[in-house]
């Protein structure tokens, strides 16, 4: 019923879709889109994440990184995960911040984890997709593939979101596709 929008100027605003009229407003500077579980809005800025509550932009907790973070967080069934640029995924409890696990991946993600029932998935340079298990981190397989999910430098440039559609399978599985826009050279 909401949208929540990224701005270049540093802020997230919530919009209505019915009508388009703008909810509430937080200075939540970001590269990557939020996620939103329902309840809350998550927003990941270089080295923390931060949680606001949906109906009112209210701030419920933000957690600093041990890295930067490199892709847009996921959440779902009351788990958000971020991807840093040392390799590590980590799973946060929705609700507070609080660490639940922290996995070591071999390189760095390349592109946004992705959950679909208890597995989560995520590309790693190196043209690797990796399978975890969602409630503890433990990698399940992983599988090499012929190219990498995003162009090498993705992690270090900054990207403004051009286009983002959700879309359902006929299996019943959501979707959600997002298209950036380089806005800046990349972050050395």
């Amino acid at each position: 019923t909401h949208a929540f929008v990224p701005f270049s100027t540093g802020d997230l605003t919530a919009f209505v879709l019915a009508t388009g009229e703008p909810r509430w407003t937080q200075p939540a500077p970001t590269s990557f889109a939020p996620a939103a579980d329902g309840t809350r809005v998550i927003v990941v800025s270089e080295t923390s994440v931060q949680a606001f509550r949906a109906t009112d932009g209210e701030p419920l907790w933000r957690v600093p990184t041990p890295g930067v973070i490199v892709s847009a967080p996921v959440a779902t069934s009351g788990w958000v995960v971020v991807a840093l640029d040392s390799g590590q995924l980590r799973a946060l409890r929705a609700e507070t911040g609080a660490q639940v696990w922290s996995t070591e991946l071999e390189a760095i993600p390349s592109s946004a984890p992705v959950v679909a029932g208890d597995r989560l998935y995520v590309g790693v340079t190196g043209r690797v997709l990796a399978a975890l298990d969602v409630v503890s981190g433990a990698r399940l397989w992983q599988a090499a593939f012929d190219g990498d999910v995003f162009f090498p430098d993705w992690p270090r440039a900054q990207f403004r979101l051009a286009e983002s559609e959700a879309r359902t399978s006929t299996d019943g599985i959501g979707y959600h596709f997002n298209r950036y826009e380089r806005i800046g050279e990349p972050r050395r």
